[in-house]
């Protein structure tokens, strides 16, 4: 499958690297064949690339807060995916409604959750704060929908 043109010289080995990664923990001896990915900001969009990308990648995939692959990939998208939005961050919310639309012929499992007052911390300092804050939110919503899929 064709890979997700990079234009940043320097980010394009980056891809091929981060995609060698999950195909190498799937592939793995000790490997159930069964391979799941929960991302957070950047990470959030890597998830959605990757699920996007390489169709058969994921048993299924939980983005938080990642702004979707591009427009020609995400007809490949085959994993059932949980998707988080921050309520007040209007960058990747806003990217929703198309990225909505392409899914919908995928006819999958797609979750949407919207979670209100939010907003991304990008603060280091802060992180363990917010991972706390999206525990008692959300309990282990992400890590069920993972086991379940």
């Amino acid at each position: 499958m064709k890979d997700e043109p990079c234009k940043n010289r320097w980010m394009k080995p980056k891809f091929a690297m981060i995609l060698s990664l999950p195909r190498f923990l799937k592939s793995h001896p000790n490997s159930n064949g069964k391979l799941g990915a929960v991302g957070f900001c950047f990470g959030g969009y890597i998830v959605n690339y990757l699920a996007a990308v390489d169709a058969e990648l994921f048993t299924a995939a939980v983005p938080f807060y990642g702004t979707p692959a591009s427009v020609d990939l995400r007809k490949n998208i085959k994993a059932p995916l949980m998707i988080h939005l921050a309520e007040l961050d209007k960058r990747v919310n806003d990217t929703w409604p198309e990225y909505e639309q392409d899914l919908k012929p995928i006819k999958w499992n797609i979750q949407c959750i919207c979670i209100k007052t939010l907003i991304m911390v990008f603060i280091m300092i802060r992180q363990l704060d917010t991972t706390k804050k999206m525990r008692s939110l959300h309990g282990n919503a992400p890590l069920r929908f993972l086991i379940k899929n």
